[in-house]
């Protein structure tokens, strides 16, 4: 079966829900604005449906860096910080 019955469905989205409350409260406990989340393509569906309005999602990126060294991660991350700074109302 492949319904919202099938048990894979069923764990991806209370993983889903766990990471978005995880996140939510760390960015609250924090005091950001809204989140941005780097994911699979395929989890980031489930995360925004998790996450709601709960927290404002400001830029995603559907990209699994999970195996990227450290030193390659400020290529995927850097756009995604200079569109937050594009965000950020200036005095």
């Amino acid at each position: 079966t492949s319904g919202p019955e099938d048990p894979y469905r069923q764990v991806k989205a209370a993983f889903a829900e766990e990471v978005a409350a995880a996140a939510v409260a760390a960015a609250r406990g924090a005091g950001a604005d809204g989140l941005i989340l780097v994911a699979p393509a395929r989890t980031l569906a489930p995360l925004r449906a998790a996450i709601g309005a709960t927290a404002p999602v400001l830029d995603s990126l559907a990209k699994d860096l999970t195996k990227s060294p450290d030193a390659e991660l400020d290529r995927w991350l850097e756009p995604l910080e200079r569109a937050l700074l594009r965000l950020t109302p200036r005095d």
